[in-house]
């Protein structure tokens, strides 16, 4: 082996780095959310049920509530059943019962709710309801303001008129000429015209009751149902001028009672006031025993 030489330095081992490890931070622990009852039942609804649920806190009309769910499109009857049916369901009844007792916890929601219904009331259109309508007479449109048809009557004029000559040829006369009168497309919507010779623009009155599953909200709320009465069917309606009464007393527009003047009077006037008011009763009862013991000494005298 060769020796090292004298002159040679020899290699320092280098130091080895040593490096500090950074303590971990603790992962902080994640707690559960806590679902509130409600949140736990939405979960687990059809959402199209849900909004059944909303729209019918909104209307409390089972067939509109149905209809703005989501559904497909159904006939009004069709989602009249079905919203019945929904209705009946556990978990639509639970929501319902959930949904209510916020709404009635919320007494600035349950304010709003109220003072909603009182203006929808208030300024409800009754045409909504019911319809006066003043339309036009068979003749206003016909040809030469001659009777006017609609197409089935029409038709079964021409019936008639066939068999007309069919009896005619049985008999051996002459046949009638076919009159169209003032034909086809007889329509009541349309206005009396002051020209027509038989109404003088006057027309027909007639007197429409309106579909009630059609309502608006405001009308909903100022329909009371109908009555059938022997002259026909009564619809009824909540007093609109008591709930605008109401509104203006809410709204503090009506004029405020004038205000009770109370006088402070003297007490020596007051005394003098009160012995004048005793004298005058005074005076006054036995005005009355006089005339009692008049008429009893007449009475006497009668005997």
């Amino acid at each position: 082996m060769a020796a090292k030489k004298s002159g040679q330095a020899t290699a320092k081992p280098k130091p080895r780095k040593t490096t500090t490890k950074k303590p971990q931070a603790q992962a902080t622990p994640i707690e559960p959310v806590k679902l509130t009852e409600e949140q736990i039942l939405v979960a687990d609804m059809d959402p199209r049920h849900v909004k059944f649920v909303d729209a019918y806190l909104q209307t409390y009309n089972q067939t509109k509530a149905y209809q703005a769910a989501g559904f497909e499109a159904v006939t009004p009857n069709s989602a009249c059943v079905l919203g019945g049916r929904l209705l009946k369901t556990v978990n639509v009844i639970r929501l319902l019962a959930l949904r209510t007792k916020a709404m009635f916890d919320d007494s600035e929601d349950l304010r709003t709710r109220a003072l909603q219904s009182i203006v929808g009331l208030a300024f409800a259109d009754p045409n909504e309801l019911t319809e006066h309508r003043r339309e036009c007479c068979r003749h206003c449109y016909g040809e030469n303001h001659e009777y006017q048809f609609k197409p089935a009557e029409f038709k079964r004029h021409q019936d008639d008129y066939e068999e007309a000559v069919k009896k005619a040829i049985r008999d051996e006369i002459e046949p009638p000429d076919f009159d169209p009168k003032g034909g086809i497309g007889y329509d009541p919507r349309r206005p009396p015209i002051e020209s027509c010779p038989e109404c003088f623009g006057e027309g027909i009155d007639r007197l429409v009751l309106k579909d009630t599953r059609d309502l608006s909200p405001a009308a909903q709320l100022l329909y009371a149902g109908v009555k059938q009465t022997k002259d026909g069917i009564e619809v009824l309606t909540h007093d609109q001028t008591k709930a605008r009464d109401l509104l203006y007393r809410i709204l503090k527009l009506t004029e405020p009672e004038e205000a009770k003047v109370v006088a402070v009077l003297d007490p020596d006037k007051l005394d003098a006031i009160y012995e004048k008011a005793a004298e005058n009763a005074l005076k006054g009862r036995l005005e009355v025993e006089k005339r009692r013991d008049e008429l009893k000494a007449m009475l006497r005298d009668i005997k």
